[in-house]
């Protein structure tokens, strides 16, 4: 396999366990970056108190980047930190129980020859993961997700992909699981089979956050069913607001109290439903005009990654200092 050198690579890890495994495993990993693509970095995020253990990966391991955000940073919040700091012209985000069970050289290839995205599924999802899951994909889906129970968290992307990712309102779950209303084209790869691992604490936890922000996600959508069956209620109580004058008028012998308890119960439903639908539509006018672009949760960066170093020797430009004209 050739050395690419037009493609810069950028590998973003959310965050990596401090064992002695996870660092071989990221060290290998390296050298076999190196030897397929000339340039390429990697990204590891972590939290504040978690960046003294993994400063010697710095020196230790070529084109690290350590990203250092505030501490209690979620999973998500901390993948979409790392793509957006990543300035590859494809990004892998990925994490090291993955990788050995994939072809990522391969997942990068494809994303960058398809202008897409690459997407890492499991080949098979036990039963009871299956039924726990089978309500997420429902939700995930109604707000708007590709959510499949066999995916995995590893996903190459083009950068125009990415710009695209990092635009949308919810880009945590858009880097998770791709928007069903952007064009895109994108394949899967399957990995190899291995061991159901052991559920831990923290990925139950994770499970929950990313359920929770898919119901977040689902509130503009639940907000214009809301505002479709406010304003059914007006139009029906109008309706019947004319039904009680039409019936006042022509018909006689109404039963005494009738009209008037008829006509308060439709003009407070016609009331109901106007001012329900209109606050509806002002809360989904503000949820339009609203979006979280800033990442205030970066509190540095450590790196010893000098990209472009190598191409210096190749520019046939010479560079006179002060010291050399003098």
């Amino acid at each position: 396999m050739s050395l690419r050198e037009d493609i810069l690579v950028s590998v973003c890890l959310g965050e990596m366990d401090r064992t002695p495994s996870d660092f071989a495993l990221l060290a290998d990993f390296a050298a076999t970056m190196n030897a397929r693509f000339r340039f390429w970095e990697i990204i590891v995020v972590a939290s504040a108190d978690e960046v003294d253990p993994l400063l010697h990966l710095v020196q230790d391991v070529a084109n690290i980047r350590l990203i250092k955000v505030r501490h209690g940073t979620e999973f998500y919040r901390r993948r979409v930190i790392a793509a957006a700091e990543a300035i590859g012209d494809v990004v892998l985000l990925t994490t090291l129980a993955e990788l050995p069970r994939l072809d990522v050289l391969a997942m990068i290839e494809t994303a960058h020859a398809d202008e897409g995205a690459v997407i890492a599924k499991t080949p098979s999802v036990p039963l009871m993961d299956r039924l726990i899951a089978t309500p997420l994909v429902g939700l995930g889906r109604w707000a708007g997700f590709n959510v499949g129970i066999r995916d995995m968290q590893s996903i190459a992307v083009a950068r125009t992909l990415l710009n695209q990712l990092l635009a949308h309102p919810a880009k945590e779950l858009a880097l998770r699981f791709l928007p069903r209303d952007v064009g895109v084209t994108y394949s899967y790869q399957t990995a190899q089979p291995a061991p159901q691992p052991t559920r831990s604490l923290r990925d139950f936890g994770r499970r929950l956050g990313l359920a929770q922000t898919l119901m977040i996600n689902l509130a503009p959508r639940l907000l214009k069913l809301v505002t479709l069956i406010s304003a059914l209620t007006a139009l029906m109580s109008f309706l019947f607001i004319f039904y009680i004058v039409v019936v006042w008028l022509v018909l006689p012998g109404i039963a005494p109290g009738w009209t008037s308890l008829s006509m308060m119960l439709a003009v407070t439903g016609f009331m109901l439903g106007c001012t329900s639908s209109a606050l509806c539509l002002g809360v989904l006018f503000m949820l339009s005009r609203m979006s979280q672009d800033e990442f205030d949760d970066v509190a540095g960066e450590v790196n010893r990654v000098d990209l472009f170093g190598k191409v210096a020797a190749d520019l046939n430009v010479e560079v006179v200092t002060e010291t050399q004209s003098s």
